[in-house]
C-alpha cells in the first residue's frame, strides 16, 4: 500500500500491525465542515499475490458482524463492515496506545497496573459472554484472548480487541482448532465444544 490510500470513505495513513490473515491501518474519516476522525481499518491479507479464499472472506465478514453487535467501553467498537473495489474491510475504533504484550517487555508491568488491566478485561468479557439477541442468551466467545489482543490507551482505556476468530453460541458448533497455542484451553485445542470457560482459561494465562 502506498500512503495515503483510499478505501471507501477512509484515507489510510500508516500501518498499525498485522496478524495471520489480516492487516490493520491507521486511517482518517473526513466529512463535511472540516470534520475528521481517526479510525483503524482492517483488511484481509493477500498472500503471494493470491486473493483471500471464500472461507477467509466469510470468516472476516462474520467478525465484522459480531463486532457490530458488541457495545462496551472495554471492547473495541466496530463502526462499519464494508466493501471497496472488491475488498472487504472493517472500520473500527482507533486506540492510541500499546498492547499488553508491548507493555510487559522487557519487564512485567507493576501489580497495580496489571490489576487495572485485569478488571478491564473481565468487564469486556462479561459483556461479550452476557450478549443477548432479542432477549435470548447468545454469548460471544473470543477464543484468542492473549496479551497482544488487549490494548491499553494512552489515557488509561482498556480494550479487548481482535475478534477475528470469535464465535457466537447458537450459530452452530464451530469445531475448528483455532487460537494461540500457549493460551488455548484443552477443549479448544482438541476441537471440542467451546464456551465462555475457554476465554477464562485464556484470561488466566494472560494474567500469569
Amino acid at each position: 500500500v502506498i500512503f495515503p490510500a483510499q478505501i471507501g470513505r477512509y484515507t489510510l495513513l500508516s500501518p498499525l500491525g498485522e496478524g495471520g490473515a489480516a492487516r490493520v491501518y491507521r486511517a482518517e474519516l473526513r466529512g463535511m465542515l472540516g470534520f475528521s476522525k481517526e479510525v483503524a481499518i482492517k483488511t484481509l491479507k493477500a498472500e503471494d499475490g493470491q486473493t483471500p479464499d471464500l472461507k477467509q472472506i466469510q470468516r472476516f465478514i462474520y467478525e465484522g458482524r459480531l463486532g457490530g453487535l458488541l457495545h462496551h467501553p472495554n471492547i473495541i467498537d466496530v463502526y462499519e463492515l464494508g466493501e471497496w473495489d472488491g475488498e472487504v474491510f472493517i472500520a473500527m475504533e482507533y486506540v492510541e496506545g500499546w498492547s499488553v504484550r508491548e507493555l510487559c517487555r522487557p519487564d512485567p508491568m507493576p501489580l497495580t497496573c496489571a490489576l487495572e488491566v485485569a478488571i478491564g478485561i473481565c468487564r469486556g468479557l462479561e459483556a461479550a459472554h452476557g450478549h443477548e439477541v432479542k432477549g435470548v442468551s447468545s454469548p460471544v466467545i473470543h477464543r484468542d484472548l492473549k496479551p497482544a489482543n488487549i490494548l491499553v490507551g494512552r489515557y488509561g482505556s482498556i480494550k479487548v480487541a481482535d475478534f477475528g476468530i470469535a464465535w457466537m453460541k447458537g450459530e452452530g458448533r464451530d469445531s475448528s482448532v483455532v487460537g494461540t497455542l500457549a493460551y488455548m484451553a484443552p477443549e479448544q485445542l482438541r476441537g471440542g465444544a467451546v464456551d465462555h470457560r475457554a476465554d477464562i482459561f485464556g484470561l488466566r494465562a494472560t494474567l500469569y
